[in-house]
């Protein structure tokens, strides 16, 4: 599969937003937190036009609970090598729209890398992602 960036998108924060309410509708009060992460959550950011979310549940289940509900065909699970998470891909009429990844959430939670990675960068318009990539 080929993967292209393509330049900053405003309607990515909307895709956010409706996949959001989405997913708060499919999991309800597991879903402790949904955040955007990624270079779409990056205002004026160049990125692969997929949005990258992180779902926050609790308590953090067996993959086959999450497997359950996500019962249309719409959502794909993908086998990673991280652990501690499950990721599942998002198609709209055929199309990757959405990485959902799905962790426990935890005291820790907004200490991951992805969480400082974007905040250091929404923070800093004038850093190109690809010079931040030597910092980190």
């Amino acid at each position: 599969m080929e993967i292209k960036i393509v330049k900053y998108d405003p309607n990515w924060v909307n895709a956010f937003e409706e996949e959001k309410k989405n997913v708060r509708g499919l999991f309800g009060s597991y879903a402790v937190v949904v955040e955007h992460v990624g270079s779409t959550a990056v205002p004026h950011q160049e990125a692969k036009p997929v949005i990258d979310m992180f779902i926050g549940v609790s308590p953090f289940e067996d993959i086959f609970v999450y497997r359950s509900l996500f019962h249309t065909g719409d959502y794909r699970y993908v086998p990673t090598d991280m652990t501690g998470r499950y990721m599942f891909a998002k198609y709209t009429n055929g199309v990757w729209t959405h990485n959902l990844h799905i962790l426990p959430y935890n005291d820790q939670f907004y200490f991951r890398n992805e969480f400082l990675f974007r905040d250091y960068l929404r923070e800093h318009p004038e850093t190109n992602q690809k010079e931040c990539l030597t910092v980190f």
